[in-house]
């Protein structure tokens, strides 16, 4: 038939070659569409988790449990539960201290505020700072914590504490100044660009602005209804806010006031879900996270533009949110749940895509087709052999061939 039996297993074994080695993912993956902003995973934590807080030294992110009294640490890297650390009393949120890589929890039920080494993932102090502790933010310009502290809402006027920020030298965790900054200060954060430090003052409807060495009150921003927290966006300058917009459930929609931080003037106001909560910048592509309270969702804030462009279901009563820069993540706790949702991207079917499959597939079948033909074929060329090798009376060269591949593909006894 001019085919030797050898040759007959060239073409099946080249197409199994080529199954195992061709990559079909390639030439699809710059063409897959993919979703941005699904919750990618959730994360079992502690009792009633509030704040969170990346660690850009070691990859970790830190969760304070309120209800259990702990931090819990999340390996970024691999999104698993590695440690629980146990701190002050309700704790309630988180800061991170880039001069030494120390973490700062607030801690609202024990006056103080605990220093968690964050190479070892211990205590190493813990800093008196007032009652009712309630945020927590490090400016790197000069080094210094500010950890907020007020009555809750339901306090009554008598026998309450002063609402105070109490200001705190990283260096020696050593208190420095208590300045007064409304009647109900909340969420803290620094403006490394103009070097001012906002804090939202929730029973007058404002943002102080500190400055100087005294960390005076500079000006004060009328922004929305009971704010509570803030966050600052290097990439624009700008400060955003979240407005509860009432203590109730029944209040409908808070908002997010941005402040320019070169003006320090409200230039932008945009609607999220129901008592908007923490709130955080995402370094990668200008986003804005706010974790919406009562709607259990978190908002998508485009920072470029200030506009709203998604808003992700996640756990019940989500509070505080923080960006994980190393893997590209937004982590979310969940109050109620006990729980941490992952929020990031993933192909738009949930899975590889289909048409992978499709090839993938139609491999096999050749490869498996090829087999099966030309295994054919070959015993159709021994069959010739046999045949001819009969007809003249002498084993042809073909023939002797088959016949000792054929007794070396039968299986030998042991």
């Amino acid at each position: 038939m001019g085919l030797s039996s050898k040759g007959t297993w060239a073409p099946s074994a080249l197409a199994l070659f080529l199954l195992m080695t061709t990559d079909f993912a390639a030439p699809l993956a710059a063409t897959t569409p993919t979703q941005a902003d699904v919750v990618v995973a959730t994360i079992p934590v502690g009792f009633g988790p509030k704040g969170v807080l990346f660690d850009p030294a070691n990859g970790y992110v830190y969760v304070a449990n309120y209800g259990s009294d702990t931090v819990s640490v999340i390996d970024g890297a691999t999104d698993r539960l590695i440690a629980n650390i146990s701190v002050g009393s309700n704790p309630t949120s988180l800061a991170y201290d880039s001069s030494d890589g120390e973490i700062y929890v607030a801690n609202s039920g024990s006056v103080n505020a605990s220093v968690i080494d964050g190479t070892t993932d211990e205590v190493v102090a813990n800093v008196t700072v007032g009652p009712l502790a309630q945020w927590v933010s490090f400016d790197p310009s000069n080094g210094d914590v500010y950890v907020t502290y007020s009555p809750q809402p339901s306090c009554p006027s008598s026998g309450c504490p002063q609402p105070r920020v109490t200001v705190v030298d990283a260096l020696n965790d050593t208190v420095l100044a208590s300045v007064a900054a409304g009647s109900m200060p909340w969420g803290v954060a620094a403006d490394t660009a103009n070097g001012y430090v906002y804090v939202a003052d929730s029973g007058s409807d404002k943002v102080s602005v500190l400055g100087g060495a005294q960390n005076d009150i500079v000006t004060t921003l009328v922004v929305g209804l009971h704010p509570l927290g803030v966050a600052f966006d290097p990439s624009n300058g700008d400060v955003y806010v979240t407005n509860v917009n009432g203590y109730s459930m029944y209040n409908g929609s808070g908002t997010v006031s941005v402040i320019s931080g070169a003006s320090d003037e409200v230039m932008a106001t945009v609607a999220v879900g129901s008592q908007p909560s923490g709130v955080a910048f995402d370094s990668a592509d200008g986003d804005v996270y706010v974790a919406n309270f009562v709607s259990n969702t978190t908002s998508v804030i485009d920072g470029s533009t200030n506009t709203l462009i998604a808003a992700v279901q996640v756990g019940v009563d989500p509070f505080g949110v923080a960006f994980d820069s190393s893997n590209g993540y937004v982590y979310v706790a969940n109050e109620y749940s006990g729980t941490v949702s992952v929020i990031g991207s993933r192909p738009s079917n949930g899975g590889a895509p289909p048409l992978l499959y499709a090839v993938a597939a139609a491999g096999v079948a050749l490869a498996i087709l090829s087999f099966v033909i030309f295994r054919r074929g070959r015993k159709a060329i021994q069959s010739d052999a046999a045949q001819q090798t009969m007809a003249s009376g002498e084993p042809s060269a073909g023939g002797v061939e088959t016949e000792k591949e054929d007794e070396q593909d039968r299986p030998q006894a042991t």
